[in-house]
């Protein structure tokens, strides 16, 4: 639910002379699970409360790490009852830093306000201003950020409470400071949440990607001339179907849209519902890529189409998922293994 008086600050209001004399950087290390550490910038007067000191595991996957809070009589935030708490969560399967964080909001019954999402190394970032109700008092807001660093997630969680709309933004500055200084301690040296595999799209000018290990991946016998065909398919832990992609490579010269109207129809064929028109999605890495309603049994599906040409020969990738209203989660999880594989498609190596 949008609300125009609430946005979120990017840039921050007050000069560099005067972060300087605001803010300190903090090194959290004692009190922190090991390897867990982090750097990160606070208001002059907050004072660092250890959490439980529990790193995240498959059973627990999201620990709290710190509170920090004003500690001094006046000190910034104190007035808004502002807080900052970092939580840590465990990734057991590839997904956007993003789409976790707009997961951990739904499950915290909160309303988002307005997000962005920031390009980095391991997916997107998700920066969210997020709102709740209050029994007590006026409302309180939420400026987070999700952050990657391999199987770790770290959510930045600054709370204040609302109060006068027009002081909002500048509310928001501490939460803008901290993320902009915060750095784990130990930067992963895997930057993979899961296992990944390397499927092969043979054929005259053969290409490989990476694929989570947790997708299965079946050869078609139905491929285009000089080319060849995969069936992937993702299970949730029930084993419940929950995602398929196609991966279809061509010959050299062939046209990339027609090896995608192919799959198209044959989906058709196979009982699927899909929309006849398309509409533009955000391109993936070299890839041209829309977006279609599609739906099966009565169940509303989403189809991304991402095509182009590796060495003069075309490629396409199909993905099929529950859209994001009907499992948010499913959604979030198929497309990111869509989109590492649509970026990390490339020829197969020449034997040395």
């Amino acid at each position: 639910m949008m609300d125009n008086q609430y946005q979120l600050l990017t840039t921050p209001l007050s000069d560099p002379a005067s972060i300087a004399a605001a803010y300190i950087e903090l090194t959290v290390e004692e009190g922190q699970p090991a390897g867990l550490g982090f750097t990160l910038a606070v208001p002059q007067g907050w004072v660092y409360l250890p959490q439980g000191g529990q790193a995240p595991d498959q059973t627990t996957p999201v620990q709290p790490l710190a509170l920090f809070r004003p500690a001094v009589e006046g000190a910034m935030g104190q007035a808004a009852g502002a807080e900052l708490v970092v939580w840590c969560a465990l990734l057991v399967r590839e997904i956007h830093a993003a789409d976790w964080l707009r997961v951990w909001a739904a499950s915290q019954h909160l309303d988002v306000l307005e997000m962005r999402e920031v390009p980095s190394a391991q997916g997107q970032v998700g920066d969210m201003l997020a709102g709740s109700a209050t029994s007590n008092g006026p409302r309180k807001l939420h400026r987070m950020m999700a952050l990657r660093n391999g199987p770790w997630l770290y959510l930045l969680d600054y709370r204040f409470q609302a109060g006068d709309p027009t002081l909002v933004q500048a509310r928001q500055e501490p939460a803008l400071l901290a993320v902009r200084h915060f750095r784990p301690l130990v930067p992963a040296h895997n930057l993979d949440a899961e296992p990944m595999g390397e499927p092969v799209l043979a054929g005259v000018a053969p290409v490989i990607f990476r694929l989570p290990t947790s997708w299965r991946v079946v050869a078609s016998p139905d491929y285009p001339a000089g080319g060849s065909a995969l069936i992937l398919t993702a299970a949730r832990g029930d084993g419940a179907p929950s995602g398929l992609m196609l991966a279809v490579r061509g010959a050299p010269g062939a046209d990339a849209a027609a090896l995608e109207n192919i799959s198209i129809a044959k989906l058709v064929n196979n009982g699927y519902e899909i929309a006849a028109e398309s509409r533009p999605a955000p391109p993936i890495g070299i890839a041209t890529v829309t977006q279609r309603d599609a739906g099966r049994q009565g169940a509303a599906l989403t189809l991304l189409a991402a095509r182009g040409q590796i060495d003069a020969a075309p490629f396409s990738l199909i993905l099929l998922s529950p859209p994001p209203d009907a499992s948010l989660e499913a959604w979030a999880i198929n497309r990111r293994a869509f989109e590492i594989a649509v970026t990390s498609l490339r020829p197969v190596p020449l034997d040395p």
